[in-house]
């Protein structure tokens, strides 16, 4: 037998193995710049338009985002809207906890979200009293509707939300229009359109 004919079959599983090794790299790096970065921490803009008082608050909020793979992630966000006539202070403080669902590529992502918790209105009283103004009413409030994210980087993204504040209200609330005048609240259940315009580091 000619020794030599072992040669081609030798040559042959050596470029074998070295082509599947390749192929193991390449798979694994690409698979290592496509993951999702897992954490994510974003300000935002936020504009309320509160239907029971037909008026539009604005302000400032923070957002913390765990993802548990591609398609969901779980937040926590709180939001902080300004007076802009009543002379100073807030109007509602916002805290939300919940989860995203969706798609998503290198470049742009949508999701659906509901996320549960609670809204603080410092203008809101309640009937029977006693009420001080300023000091307002907690009441609990659900955000659904969407997200689209643009990434920038895969470390920084441009997101927009919107979506349904729903806020359960109680029975005899009403916000202060003036001192002297109460804004009765007509809707135990309040649709609310909220729009939320921000920025995120992802880690």
């Amino acid at each position: 037998m000619n020794p030599n004919s072992k040669t081609p079959v030798a040559c042959c599983k050596a470029l074998g193995l070295v082509a599947i090794s390749l192929l193991l790299v390449c798979a694994t790096t690409a698979q290592a710049q496509e993951k999702t970065p897992k954490y994510e921490v974003g300000i935002h803009y936020a504009a309320l338009f509160v239907t029971e008082k037909s008026d539009k608050d604005s302000g400032v909020g923070v957002r913390f985002t765990y993802n548990v793979n591609d398609y969901l992630g779980l937040e926590a966000e709180t939001t902080q809207f300004q007076q802009t006539r009543e002379g100073g202070g807030n109007n509602e403080t916002q805290a939300l906890f919940g989860g995203r669902a969706g798609w998503r590529n290198k470049r742009y992502g949508v999701f659906a979200k509901v996320r549960p918790g609670l809204t603080r209105f410092y203008l809101l009283g309640t009937t029977p009293g006693p009420n001080v103004f300023e000091q307002g009413q907690t009441r609990f409030a659900v955000d659904v509707g969407g997200v689209f994210e643009y990434y920038l980087h895969r470390h920084a993204a441009i997101r927009v939300d919107v979506g349904d504040t729903m806020v359960r209200f109680k029975p005899g609330d009403f916000f202060y229009q003036r001192l002297d005048e109460p804004m009765f609240v007509q809707r135990r259940l309040s649709h609310n359109f909220q729009l939320n315009v921000g920025f995120a580091l992802r880690f």
